[in-house]
């Protein structure tokens, strides 16, 4: 049976805040990891495209990983956030195309 993203996601947010890390270290280690993402995506000419699409994939499975235990950490509802920054990215949006219109 395939699991729900949620379902994942809750699974991650467990798994991540066994680890016992403060917020602090948390977050260095997402620093590293998004540049490391940054060296692929830089050198991304110079790697086999299907050698990159796996580190790539594997990176950013890492990444996500830690950004569930930062939204156990700080008890944030992940939903909520994307709602939100959703709905304020439609607002600029349309906002931006009265602009053009007028």
């Amino acid at each position: 049976m395939k699991k729900h993203f949620e379902n994942i996601w809750e699974e991650a947010e467990e798994q991540s805040f066994k680890s016992n890390t403060s917020i602090l270290a948390t977050i260095e280690e997402l620093k590293k990891l998004l540049d490391s993402y940054y060296k692929y995506v830089v050198n991304s000419s110079q790697i086999d495209s299907s050698l990159l699409f796996k580190l790539k994939a594997k990176k950013l499975g890492e990444i996500l990983f830690l950004i569930a235990n930062i939204s156990k950490l700080e008890s944030q509802n992940v939903y909520a956030c994307l709602v939100n920054i959703i709905q304020a990215n439609k607002i600029k949006e349309i906002e931006e195309n009265e602009e053009d219109i007028y």
